[in-house]
């Protein structure tokens, strides 16, 4: 349903409304002898393929249509309502929304969460995991499935209106504008946002969106507000910019010139390319909208432009339909496409117009009862890429200006004609004649997230001056209208941290608004070696405070294994606290990745000087239960302090690549000044780098405890972080680990069930 609610359903309705009646009963049979509404139902049973929340907006279009009456409606209500509000028992088959609890809680579904088997996750919000039984789960993407629980919600808000139930449906109304809890005024795009803490993913590539979106990116998926097009215009910065950014996304200077050829190379590369382009993609669904979308804008004559242009790519020849035709969906926005009737909103009841393909077409609208059943004819004389414009329309013989119809209007038939032109016309650009949003409900929000970076920290331990150190705090605040948030920060007596009470503010108008801020924590000389606390406190007028924690742990610098006139080989071993070396004779003496998996001894090099792609390092000891990783949990690591250009590190991520959560470390100097840096390593049982890395050795075979040798084999890979020349190193603070970098998820449904830790074996300095 994933593909088939957005058009092919409503097709259906249109020409053959029996049988999507019947579809639209036997979802309900499903639920009633499954216990849980379905998803992607193939062959008898649940696949649990794709995400979001389908299921809604194919039930309120059939409850819309009149296919869904009385008892039958009420009985789909229910099972709505419960699919929209809570995951589904453990002992049936379906995901349905993994991810609702978070979205209630938070109002929007964040990035990072542990996928795990319901018998280890309750499906609330404690143990930041997300519950599953097998394949695609709506926390892998959680971005784009807050936008799909969002559209589905407004949808199913009307439902619960028309059958009485009045508080559901102002609850649902106000969950239906949740697409902005996702929305950075920054980038100007959807992004996803933290588990850790529900500040936006950092660092962030746009064009991948990190994979935070179901099978395609930020710049397809920023068109899917189908509930709300007009708040997604004003939010995009009105009819001005969203035209120019609508313009560039269709590449539309290039459509003018060549459509055809532009459909081709612009929009098409590869049918599964979907996080690579900025530009339309018409090979999947999520964006079919967006040509229509010209229609808010005041700018009707550009979706003809677009929509012609897309209609070349459909050819009666192999490859003759963009992507695949995903169960008639396809197929189907081709055949709308076509009549010039588009179906933009599930439960709407209205057709975005445009400039019909055929001069003449005669539609039988399928009976139904009293609601809908006759002869739609659709008139266009002398249409073609040329003559694409509309100029006129009368609907059933009423002069017609504006940019849709109503399901009334044709329900039973009757005539569309169209007077057509070479050039643009005024025809349907005033305000007045745009589609209407079905949901325009008001949501004051008052929601406060905040990060402090690096939350752990080196600091000397001097006789004879103080030292300090920077934190950068990061908050993310919705409001009304301006947010005003206070900070105050405490540290231990003697201590001091500026600034101690603070006021930011920014312009929220309903999105949420980033605001940065410097806390510099200074130590008194002679302060004792240890760990301290330095607490942070955000409050926001309505929402919940926010605490952090820095620790601030004081200690001598760092020393070097290894000296030479260039380099400083790191001694690490009172920061190593895993050991991820077992032998032969002793498989389960290790235990690198938390499973009984490690490094053999016998294929690492021996304690000691090593030189590893051309840089000496400090091999770890391997003997015994002796630690030889440092396995990151947000520590800082003292380094030798002194003048260096490069920090070179070798380790592995032990649960697939480092995640797009935990790609950056802090890099402290002796002035306290801090440089965020990239730090990511692969996974040890990967057979090819990730992210630049080369590989610094590979072994033949890892060992498992209790069984010995596997047939997998296990590398170290080598990254080089660069620091600020002229500058004193002090320290290098590790990220929180989390979920592992995207391999494609859902393929075995519990692909992050774990963190993926980043594992340091040997680092060495050089200038």
């Amino acid at each position: 349903m994933w593909d088939t609610y957005r058009t092919q359903n409503k097709l259906l309705e249109m020409l053959v409304p029996e049988v999507a009646h019947d579809i639209d009963m036997s979802i309900l049979a499903i639920a009633r002898e499954g216990g849980a509404l379905p998803r992607w139902y193939l062959e008898n049973e649940e696949g649990n393929i794709m995400t979001g929340d389908p299921v809604t907006p194919f039930l309120v279009e059939g409850w819309s249509k009149g296919l869904l009456t009385g008892a039958d409606a009420q009985e789909a209500y229910k099972y709505l309502r419960a699919n929209a509000t809570e995951v589904p028992p453990a002992d049936v088959r379906e995901n349905g929304r993994a991810g609702a609890a978070y979205y209630a809680e938070r109002g929007y579904v964040p990035y990072g969460l542990n996928i795990k088997s319901n018998a280890d996750c309750r499906g609330d919000t404690s143990g930041n995991c997300c519950p599953t039984k097998s394949n695609d789960n709506d926390c892998y993407y959680g971005t784009s499935a807050t936008l799909e629980y969002a559209a589905a919600d407004a949808s199913l808000a009307l439902m619960a209106k028309g059958l009485g139930h009045a508080a559901d449906a102002a609850m649902f109304a106000r969950r239906g504008q949740s697409y902005k809890n996702v929305f950075d005024t920054q980038t100007s795009q959807f992004r996803p946002r933290t588990a850790a803490d529900g500040t936006w993913l950092t660092p962030y590539d746009p064009v991948t969106s990190d994979h935070a979106l179901h099978e395609q990116n930020a710049s397809q998926y920023q068109w899917l507000v189908p509930q709300d097009p007009a708040g997604l215009v004003g939010m995009l910065g009105g009819e001005d910019a969203t035209n120019k950014r609508l313009n560039d996304f269709f590449a539309y200077d290039d459509l003018l010139t060549d459509p055809a050829g532009t459909a081709r190379t612009a929009w098409v590369s590869d049918p599964y390319n979907y996080y690579g382009s900025t530009k339309y993609n018409p090979n999947n669904e999520p964006n079919l909208i967006a040509p229509y979308l010209y229609a808010w804008t005041g700018q009707p004559s550009y979706t003809a432009t677009v929509v012609k242009a897309q209609e070349t790519l459909f050819t009666n020849s192999p490859g003759g339909i963009p992507g695949n035709d995903d169960m008639g969906e396809m197929s189907a926005w081709y055949v709308m496409s076509s009549l010039g009737l588009y179906p933009t909103t599930s439960g709407g009841n209205f057709d975005v117009l445009t400039t019909p393909q055929f001069p003449n077409a005669q539609v039988r609208i399928g009976h139904y009862g009293k609601t809908q059943g006759g002869t739609l004819t659709i008139s266009a004389p002398r249409t073609s890429m040329a003559n694409r414009y509309i100029a006129s329309a009368t609907v059933n013989g009423k002069a017609w200006d504006k940019a849709w119809v109503d399901q009334s209007d044709i329900a039973h038939g009757g005539r569309i004609d169209y007077a057509l032109s070479t050039e643009p016309t005024a025809w349907a650009t005033a305000a007045k004649d745009a589609p209407p949003s079905i949901n325009t409900a008001p949501n004051p929000q008052h929601r406060l997230s905040a990060d402090v970076a690096p939350d752990q920290v080196v600091m000397e331990a001097t006789a004879d001056h103080a030292s300090r150190q920077q934190v950068d705090l990061t908050l993310l605040a919705t409001s009304p209208h301006t947010a005003r948030a206070t900070v105050t920060a405490t540290a231990p007596k003697g201590w001091s941290v500026s600034p101690s009470s603070a006021t930011a503010k920014a312009d929220s108008n309903g999105l949420p608004a980033q605001m940065n801020d410097r806390l510099r924590i200074t130590t008194p000389a002679g302060t004792k070696a240890g760990a301290y606390e330095v607490s942070v406190t955000a409050e926001l007028p309505g929402a919940a405070p926010v605490r952090k924690t820095v620790t601030v742990v004081v200690q001598k610098s760092g020393n070097c294994a290894i000296k030479t006139d260039t380099s400083c080989a790191v001694d690490l071993n009172s920061a190593y606290n895993n050991d991820g070396v077992a032998t032969l004779a002793a498989p389960g003496e290790g235990n690198f990745d938390g499973t009984g998996l490690s490094y053999a001894a016998d294929q690492l090099p021996e304690p000691g000087p090593v030189v590893l792609g051309g840089v000496t390092y400090q091999a770890p000891p391997t003997s015994g239960s002796s630690r030889n990783f440092v396995k990151s949990t947000g520590q800082a690591i003292a380094l030798p302090s002194g003048n260096y250009d490069s920090l070179h590190i070798v380790g592995a991520s032990d649960n697939g690549s480092t995640g797009a959560a935990s790609a950056t470390a802090v890099v402290t100097y002796t002035d306290g000044s801090t440089a965020t840096v990239p730090l990511e390593l692969t996974g040890w049982a990967n057979r090819t780098p990730d992210f630049g890395n080369s590989v610094a050795l590979t072994t033949a075979y890892q060992l498992k405890a209790g069984t010995g040798k596997t047939t997998t084999k296990a590398s170290l890979y080598e990254t080089t972080v660069p620091l600020k020349s002229g500058k004193k190193v002090r320290s290098l603070s590790l990220a929180t680990p989390s979920v592992p970098a995207w391999v494609a998820p859902g393929s075995g449904g519990l692909d992050w069930q774990r963190d993926s830790d980043l594992e340091i074996y040997a680092m060495t300095l050089e200038h």
